[in-house]
């Protein structure tokens, strides 16, 4: 029995509401556009939640903790119908009085521990905590069936025991294994600060019947204590398509590589080779050095990943834009998610001369942004819409006019970032005048990133930049802690051949390493090339490219 309906002894009813009382309740809360009629709508017997953004969501009020035990409990009951109206997709998580999240459930786990359509969980607050609340987030930004009605009841130690023995496990949490399932939704830096502080064996029992999140933290936890050989695969993949690009950008150090490959694809049977990993990525990024929608089986090639990887995993492409319109009808219900275009402009003349394309692509790029974001608004909400911005010498004084261009957009992020090369690549004449870096000497340089950090607070969209990395010149890393080496895999130019980082196409002690599915991927990723990378970062014996490497600054505590 995993749902026990008996009255509990000494609990205390802190907040239940049903139906009509409940949506009102949560109506009041509710985030987003609000000029929207209508956000919760009750259907027969389900409670509709209608989101107008992926970030939309409802809470409800702050509730107040009365009672004081030895150790308190919380039991958080929902129920939901039994006939949904539209798909149930959502998650719950209790959050304490700075909203700062307790614990987290997807439905499809609650549902799973339901009884009858009504779900119990019990958890352990430390005593500090006075307040939570309840907030429900659609997974997909899509509409979606929520629970009829939601109650906490606080209890005390000796009432949990008294039913504790018919609860299903994942029912009962007490302060520790609340906190251990909470790794799963922490970012790489937050996990680095904390795993630490755990039972690791604790850890790898909690999550043994979930590989996919197992793997991250055996990865997190094997960055953070310096191992040079590893167990965890790389999370965080790259898997270049094609090597045909429509574009010539000026800072591009691939042309030499694209040339060399251009008429090879990545053939849609490809993605065995890689079957080993591919169900432990949590990223997957569809990259250059060619533009992926120049692919002659682009469509295919998406469609078959589906088949190899998690659910939760996210796949994301990186795109110039300009060919995003022939594709608009498979975006409907691509898995795709996130779109990172490269825009590197706030003009058609700069975005020409950086990109290397007419100027009438700008105008075109600029069309299949508001498609994109015309279709997230509508039928996929659950889609991410970035652009890109490569500080050099010839479109710094852009920057402020790209933040203020991707608000107007109305995108979700703008990732400005400065220019990383181990090497400065030769420029032919037409290209550039003389160098695509900023120098530290440009009395002009000051003044644009003065308006760039103006522009970078007034903006609504979230821009994501330090500008005190844009001039390379006054780059200087003290501290490297790049996990690249340790969650990163990059396959190619030369297919078949593995890299953690698209920077390093060629280390000063190592070549690339050859991988294509017919041997064991730890014999590869524990090859001498990879653990003597791995000692560099531990030694400090860097070679140079990770010495300058801007990616590895943003590190910097």
């Amino acid at each position: 029995m995993l749902f026990h309906d008996s009255k509990i002894d000494d609990s205390h009813i802190l907040f239940n509401k049903t139906k009509n009382d409940l949506l009102k309740t949560l109506e009041k809360n509710l985030y987003g556009d609000l000029t929207q009629p209508h956000y919760l709508e009750l259907i027969g017997n389900n409670i509709i939640f209608k989101p107008t953004d992926l970030r939309d969501h409802l809470a409800t009020p702050l509730i107040n903790l009365t009672q004081t035990y030895e150790k308190r409990w919380l039991k958080i009951q929902l129920s939901v119908s039994s006939s949904n109206h539209i798909d149930t997709d959502w998650n719950i998580t209790i959050q304490d009085e700075n909203y700062a999240i307790l614990i987290l459930f997807d439905c499809l786990e609650l549902l799973a521990l339901s009884d009858k359509g009504n779900s119990s969980v019990y958890f352990e607050l430390e005593n500090e905590i006075k307040k939570i609340r309840l907030v429900i987030n659609s997974n997909t930004g899509k509409e979606t069936t929520i629970p009829l009605s939601i109650s906490v009841e606080q209890i005390n130690d000796n009432s949990l025991k008294k039913i504790e023995s018919s609860l299903n496990p994942k029912q009962v949490y007490g302060i520790e294994e609340r906190q251990i399932r909470q790794l799963q939704f922490l970012h790489e830096k937050q996990l680095y600060d904390t795993i630490a502080n755990y039972n690791f064996s604790k850890i790898k029992d909690y999550y043994k019947d979930d590989p996919w999140n197992l793997n991250y933290l055996i990865n997190a936890w094997e960055f953070v204590t310096k191992q040079t050989i590893l167990t965890s695969y790389p999370y965080n993949a790259a898997f270049a398509m094609n090597f045909s690009c429509n574009a010539s950008c000026i800072f591009c150090f691939t042309k030499e590589s694209r040339n060399q490959y251009r008429k090879k694809n990545l053939d849609i049977n490809d993605w065995e080779r890689y079957i080993e990993i591919l169900p432990y990525c949590r990223s997957i990024c569809i990259p250059g050095p060619g533009e992926p929608l120049l692919h002659p089986q682009f469509e295919l090639l998406v469609s078959n990943l589906s088949k190899y990887i998690d659910r939760r995993c996210m796949v994301y492409i990186i795109t110039n834009g300009i060919l995003l319109d022939l594709y608009l009808d498979f975006f409907k219900k691509s898995t795709i998610t996130t779109f990172n275009i490269s825009l590197n402009a706030a003009s058609s003349e700069i975005h020409s001369l950086i990109m290397g394309v007419n100027k009438e692509a700008f105008e075109r790029v600029l069309k299949n942004i508001r498609s994109l974001v015309y279709l997230r608004d509508t039928i996929r909400k659950d889609i991410i819409i970035n652009l890109s911005f490569l500080v050099v010498k010839q479109n710094v004084h852009e920057i402020s006019g790209f933040i203020n261009l991707g608000n107007e957009l109305n995108v979700d992020g703008l990732y400005i970032k400065p220019i990383v090369f181990e090497n400065e690549p030769q420029l032919s004449s037409s290209e550039s005048d003389h160098s695509l870096l900023i120098s530290s000497n440009d009395p002009l340089f000051e003044e644009e990133i003065k308006e760039a950090k103006i522009a970078i607070k007034k903006s609504r969209v979230t821009v994501f930049a330090r500008p005190e990395l844009w001039n390379y010149n006054l780059i200087q890393p003290t501290q490297i802690r790049c996990n690249l080496i340790y969650n990163g895999l990059y396959a190619a130019y030369d297919f078949f051949k593995i890299r953690p980082c698209c920077i390093l196409e060629k280390f000063d002690f190592i070549h690339p390493i050859d991988y294509d599915g017919s041997q064991k991927f730890f014999e590869v990723w524990n090859h001498p090339i990879m653990v003597r990378l791995r000692k560099s970062f531990m030694d400090g014996t860097l070679n140079e490219c990770c010495k300058n490497c801007q990616i590895s600054a943003e590190y910097l505590q």
